[in-house]
C-alpha cells in the first residue's frame, strides 16, 4: 500500500475538512433542490436517491477528509524527510 505524502501547501491549510463538507452539502442541497423543482420523479424515486445520498455522501466526504488531513506528528515526520 502506497502512503499518500501531502504536498506543503496541503502541510499548511487551514480548514480542508471544511472544504469536503461544504462541497458535499453543497452537491447534496443541489440534488435536493433538483428533485424539488425540476426533475420528473415518483415519490419512490426520490426517497430511493435521497436514501442513496443519506448514505453515500457521508462516506465520500469520509474519503475525501482523509486524504486531505494529517495528523501535527505525520506532517511534522514527513516535512523531516522521515519514513511512516
Amino acid at each position: 500500500m502506497t502512503v499518500p505524502v501531502p504536498t506543503p501547501e496541503e502541510a499548511q491549510s487551514k480548514e480542508p475538512a471544511m472544504k469536503a463538507g461544504g462541497v458535499t452539502a453543497a452537491v447534496g442541497a443541489g440534488l435536493w433542490l433538483a428533485m424539488e423543482f425540476g426533475a420528473k420523479l415518483t415519490a419512490g424515486q426520490q426517497t430511493a436517491i435521497l436514501g442513496a445520498a443519506v448514505i453515500l455522501f457521508p462516506l465520500l466526504q469520509a474519503a475525501w477528509t482523509r486524504r486531505h488531513v494529517w495528523s501535527p506528528a505525520t506532517v511534522a515526520k514527513l516535512l523531516r524527510g522521515e519514513d511512516l
